[in-house]
């Protein structure tokens, strides 16, 4: 079965004429970025579905972000604008708050510097996972591995 083959990083496009719903064992979740899906699936094995028009992009995570062990490793290993924007934010607010002891000044150090550290990271992410797809399967990035 496809599910038992698919590896941490590898994504793999179901069309819905293959798949008409979520397998059996996967719900519906909040819990990661919709990237343009209808809606996203959490399965076994730190399985992330997401549900399109025409059909399902499945990939693996490294951690399952529904308990607090998976968080931890899905934040910096699925999902490391993240966790370093959660790092640096912490960092800057008591870097501020050791300056000013001012609570309001150090939470806007805090947003400001998380909010860039995301957002920096998140193009970067992007930009490499483009480079990595088309130099690994010469490909256009907007092809799908198909199943």
């Amino acid at each position: 079965m496809i599910l038992d083959k698919i590896r941490p990083g590898e994504k793999i496009w179901i069309p819905k004429s293959r798949m008409t719903s979520a397998p059996l064992g996967f719900e519906e979740s909040p819990l990661g970025e919709l990237k343009g899906a209808i809606r996203q699936f959490r399965g076994p094995d730190k399985l992330h579905l997401r549900e399109y028009k025409d059909g399902w992009e499945l990939h693996q995570d490294y951690g399952d972000p529904r308990t607090l062990g998976g968080f931890i490793v899905h934040i910096f290993l699925d999902a490391p604008e993240v966790g370093f924007a959660l790092m640096n934010a912490v960092g800057a607010y008591k870097k501020k708050f050791d300056e000013t002891k001012s609570i309001w000044a150090s939470v806007g150090e805090s947003l400001k510097t998380g909010l860039l550290t995301y957002v920096g990271l998140k193009v970067l992410k992007e930009f490499i996972e483009y480079l990595i797809l088309w130099s690994s399967n010469n490909q256009k990035p907007t092809e799908k591995k198909m199943w």
